[in-house]
């Protein structure tokens, strides 16, 4: 009788142990399925854009499709957000960095809504934009319109995708959901990782 109460807790604690193993592998399934989603938006957005700019004759683009307007990497990543926040709401923000404007500091921003006034700075352009107009800040697009962006936090890539010092690689966009990094642009060259990680300093 005196080892039942050793045995007892044993008994007691194995259906508990049992039970963890299916949900930690649920919880993988439902993360690698979000990935594969990401990696597909990702490549449907690829396919509508024409990479263009200076890079662009020397770096033809991976994912060909059909009516590609011409794009460049603020167009991927704000393509990618408002296709993912369709169905996940708010969840993709934008990674915005050195761009050089006073303006836009290097942050991580939020897409509030589609810009409805006129944005005639538009007219001439064959690419995307970031602008303020009316008090307003957004990236704007001669096909695609204009939407407003509203900063969240100030905050400085250290590394993108484990590539260090990226604060000497000049401008680029991109996409944070959680813990992960998206670029959809590098769908288009077809070499390049599409998730990753990135190291931030926050101000």
């Amino acid at each position: 009788m005196k080892l039942l109460p050793l045995i007892l807790p044993l008994v007691i604690s194995i259906p508990f142990l049992i039970g963890c193993q299916p949900a930690v592998k649920n919880q993988k399934k439902v993360i690698e399925e979000k990935e594969n989603e990401m990696l597909s938006i990702a490549k449907e957005v690829a396919s509508q854009f024409n990479y263009y700019d200076e890079i662009s004759f020397s770096t033809p683009n991976y994912l060909q499709g059909k009516n590609e307007i011409n794009g460049q990497c603020s167009d991927y990543a704000l393509s990618f957000v408002n296709k993912w926040n369709i169905k996940y709401p708010n969840e993709a923000l934008l990674v915005i960095q050195q761009q050089g404007l006073e303006e836009f500091p290097d942050g991580i921003y939020e897409v509030v809504e589609k810009d409805t006034q006129e944005l005639p700075f538009l007219q001439n352009r064959k690419t995307s934009m970031l602008y303020k107009w009316n008090n307003k800040l957004g990236i704007g697009h001669p096909v695609l319109g204009g939407y407003t962006i509203r900063l969240i936090q100030k905050a400085n890539a250290v590394s993108h995708f484990n590539l260090e010092n990226w604060d000497k690689n000049g401008p680029h966009v991109w996409v944070k959901i959680g813990n992960l990094s998206i670029d959809p642009t590098y769908a288009d060259f077809g070499t390049l990782p599409i998730i990753g990680t990135d190291k931030f300093l926050f101000q």
